[in-house]
């Protein structure tokens, strides 16, 4: 996924019996890295009924999900359900992992749990904008001029490393280059001789 990008998940949610699994609760817990926005049409097959959408307890809204608190009504054996979550990605590097649990109602035995996490790398995502003027329209034959070069990252993500390039042009000779002035965290390139620097 990308640094300040979008990506949507497709939970899906199967019994394979042998007895009925009526009131299963569901969770998706939130993570660092991922912003639910929101959560897409149900679809129900097999005789189950989805949990239904509202704002209440054990109702299917991005704050219950959350919090492992809506309820599936009615999911016999071989009955399943299926829906999305949209998300922003947040994250500006590393991964994001997403975990969803579907737990049996009380009294019920799951052999096997089903808890399932999906694992993406997160692509950094830079905006780096130049600007470059001196200011004036004209300059003299014979005189001098002085170029302000501004970097701005616009991100989401960081951009350290990035390298700097003002090629030679015909008819200007570079003379100096002036006191660099870092804001916003940034750090200005080392001064002196060697690569890079």
């Amino acid at each position: 996924v990308n640094a300040g990008g979008t990506t949507t998940y497709t939970l899906t949610l199967t019994n394979n019996g042998p007895s009925a699994a009526n009131n299963a609760t569901l969770s998706d817990p939130a993570v660092a890295g991922l912003s639910k926005t929101a959560i897409g049409a149900c679809t129900p097959a097999g005789g189950a009924v989805c949990p239904t959408v509202g704002a209440g307890a054990g109702q299917m809204n991005i704050a219950n999900l959350e919090a492992g608190s809506v309820v599936v009504p009615t999911l016999p054996s071989g009955g399943s359900l299926s829906f999305t979550v949209a998300t922003n990605v947040t994250a500006v590097g590393g991964t994001v992992a997403n975990t969803f649990t579907a737990t049996p109602p009380v009294g019920t035995t799951d052999p096997t749990p089903a808890t399932v996490t999906d694992t993406d790398t997160v692509n950094p995502i830079a905006d780096l904008v130049v600007t470059k003027t001196d200011g004036v329209a004209a300059v003299n034959a014979g005189g001098t001029t002085t170029y302000t070069l501004t970097l701005t990252n616009n991100g989401p993500s960081a951009a350290n490393n990035a390298t700097l390039s003002d090629p030679a042009a015909a008819g200007l000779t570079k003379t100096a280059i002036g006191v660099c002035t870092p804001a916003g965290g940034a750090v200005c390139p080392t001064v002196g001789a060697g690569a890079g620097q």
